[in-house]
């Protein structure tokens, strides 16, 4: 994990890797949104810090080099300081279960389709 902190001018404070976030007082950590992500949000939440979501898609135009974990975490800085910017929504434990249980039916009615289709060829 790369945890990068800006100042309210918006220059970097700091930059540090595999730092536990509850050792920072409170303050607003931003993520790319992926299914883990949802998890640390609401971690994050629990800690008494507030947290928000971007999706790749709007992350990655800020990308100014080659991808890594630290490039990322300057582009989410940036990205999430476009005025214009929309965040996903937390997906809380019981909304990513099901989730996970719709994409699970979808997998198995795809996969029965294969089988009948294999057979009848």
């Amino acid at each position: 994990m790369v945890i990068t902190r800006t100042s309210p001018d918006g220059r970097t404070a700091f930059r540090l890797r595999d730092y536990f976030s509850d050792l920072l007082e409170p303050c607003l950590v931003i993520f790319e949104a992926c299914g883990g992500a949802h998890f640390w949000a609401r971690e994050m939440e629990a800690l008494g810090h507030g947290s928000k979501l971007i999706a790749p898609q709007y992350v990655r135009p800020f990308v100014k080099r080659q991808k890594n974990d630290a490039a990322d975490a300057e582009a989410i800085v940036i990205a999430a300081r476009q005025p214009e910017m929309r965040f996903v929504a937390v997906k809380t434990a019981e909304q990513q279960s099901r989730a996970a249980v719709f994409r699970g039916r979808e997998r198995l009615v795809h996969q029965r389709t294969e089988d009948v289709n294999a057979l009848r060829a």
